[in-house]
């Protein structure tokens, strides 16, 4: 997939456009000058330390004359910061209200709970959950308790922090 984007004065006007549509656009099948390669970067996730942040791209030309993507990460503000806050919030909340009801689930019906230490352990994971509440989503994903779990020899584990 070969891609090219219009530049006048030096900088690249809206966004790449595909040599086959540009092909297509002009009658005799040749791109004007006026149209550079392009080469597309894939962003890196690795560059966000945080779910407040987000993807800022600008097109540059690198050192073979060819205009690609160029990344960096910025910090959510005002209105934007506000509304992932909120959605966040609202996932760990949906996330916490799915694990409440598993646990209660076992707990009263003790279908997969064959022994007392896993029963105990399943009411202290749900007064865990009871009892947990946001402090903060920011600037990460708050930790809710995880699932209860066996070890390799068979005894009950359970996270109270997370991970």
């Amino acid at each position: 997939m070969n891609l090219y984007i219009k530049v006048e004065d030096g900088q690249p006007i809206n966004h790449p456009v595909l040599e086959s549509n540009l092909l297509q656009t002009f009658v005799d099948g040749i791109i004007p000058p006026e149209y550079e390669k392009f080469e597309k970067i894939p962003f890196n996730e690795e560059l966000k330390k945080n779910q407040l942040q987000k993807a800022k791209c600008v097109y540059v030309k690198n050192e073979n004359g060819i205009w690609q993507d160029s990344w960096t990460v910025e910090d959510l503000v005002g209105e934007e910061r506000e509304k992932q806050i909120k959605m966040l919030t609202e996932g760990a909340n949906e996330a916490l209200r799915i694990q409440k009801a598993y646990a209660e689930q076992l707990i009263n019906h003790s279908i997969q709970i064959s022994d007392l230490d896993g029963y105990s352990i399943w009411n202290q994971y749900l007064n865990l959950l009871n009892n947990w509440e946001i402090k903060s989503v920011a600037p990460t994903t708050p930790a809710i308790p995880y699932l209860p779990t066996k070890d390799f020899e068979g005894n009950w584990i359970l996270y109270p922090y997370g991970k």
